[in-house]
Order: C-alpha cells, then sequence, then structure tokens
C-alpha cells in the first residue's frame, strides 16, 4: 500500500503484442490487467483505503534504521529498491520512523519492523476467508484458473493524513508505505478484494 499517482486509459494492444494476440475478442477490454506497467499504477481512493486509528494517547515509536551489509545495501538500490520508488514517494519530513530491517534469505528484500507500532493500532476488524471454506467451494469442480493481481497490495492507498505513521529510513531518503506487517493490512486488502 503506497501512495503516488494514478493514470487511467486502456492499454493498447499494438504495445502488448504477446498479451493481446492470446485475448478472445469479448476479453479485449481486460487487456489492461496483464499490462506490467499498468500494474505498477496506483488505485483510485476508495473506501478501503487504510485507516491507521492509534489508541488514545497513543504516540507511535521511533526507532533507527538497523545498518545493513555493504553488498545488501548495493541489492536493496539495484533491485527491490526500483518497485518501490515506482509507487513510494519520498516524505522528507516525519516525526518518526520505523526501522527497516534485512531478511537474510536466498532472495533479499526490505522488511519494515511495525511491532511497535501494531501494539498501538486499533484493529480494523474484517472477516478473513477460513482455508476449509475456501475448499469447500471448490468441491466437484473440474476446471481452476489462477489469477495473479499483481502487485495489487502494495497499490491500496494509505488514508491521507495517516501516511507519516509507516514512514520508514533507509541510507537513500525517508519514506511512507504500508508494506507488509502491519497489524490491519490483511483486513483492508480482503475488503477491497471482496469488492469485485
Amino acid at each position: 500500500m503506497a501512495t503516488g499517482s494514478q493514470s487511467t486509459g486502456a492499454v493498447d494492444k499494438k504495445k502488448n503484442p504477446a498479451v493481446g494476440a492470446l485475448m478472445q475478442p469479448e476479453y479485449e477490454d481486460l487487456v489492461q490487467i496483464f499490462s506490467p506497467t499498468k500494474a505498477m499504477e496506483l488505485l483510485p481512493h476508495r473506501d478501503w483505503d487504510c485507516t491507521i486509528t492509534l489508541k488514545e494517547g497513543a504516540v507511535p515509536p521511533s526507532a533507527e534504521s538497523i545498518p545493513s551489509p555493504k553488498r545488501k545495501n548495493r541489492q536493496w538500490t539495484s533491485t527491490s529498491w526500483r518497485h518501490w520508488k515506482k509507487v513510494h514517494l519520498p516524505l522528507y519530513f516525519s516525526s518518526i520512523s520505523q526501522s527497516l530491517l534485512c531478511e537474510e534469505e536466498e532472495r533479499w528484500g526490505p522488511c519494515v519492523d511495525y511491532w511497535g507500532l501494531n501494539k498501538l493500532l486499533l484493529q480494523y476488524l474484517y472477516p478473513l476467508p477460513l482455508v476449509p471454506a475456501v475448499l469447500e467451494q471448490l468441491r466437484g469442480a473440474r476446471y481452476f484458473t489462477n489469477l495473479d493481481q499483481r502487485s495489487t497490495y502494495h497499490l491500496i492507498w494509505v488514508k491521507e493524513g495517516d501516511e507519516w505513521k509507516t514512514a520508514f529510513s533507509t541510507s537513500t531518503g525517508h519514506y511512507e508505505i504500508l508494506p507488509y506487517g502491519l497489524a490491519t493490512a490483511p483486513s483492508i486488502f480482503q475488503a477491497y478484494i471482496n469488492e469485485f
């Protein structure tokens, strides 16, 4: 979930020949769903914008970024950062900052530590699907389709005025974002999914 700008309009099949060639005529209006560029554009503000409501009197914690190895910094700026910069705008001032941790995995990626902030949040309660119930809906089905809403989770807005609460610092600047890790994020995302 993020902040940024959005553009609209259908995707020209000439610019996406591989996708366009596979689409049946009755689905031509859906070509934009499979566009890599459209997948990086923010959705409009909607009712499911992520509201970050703190408990009465709570003050969000602030922490310094934990230094990462030089090799990880290079990887951050060359790979993950290219994706994040497209949808997350620099925040030049915030009274708080969360820690940016380095996940020590083969495929390295950033991880913002929202543990302290999560303890102060009023929870947004929204029913999440139960695995047994989902499996029951598939009983007797013969054909399955697996569609991935590319990057959608990161393209849902944080409610205007709440962005500063998710701010974090890196060696390249101070940013605002709602990534994985915020306690209310799964419910917000499920509310969005259920609209479609």
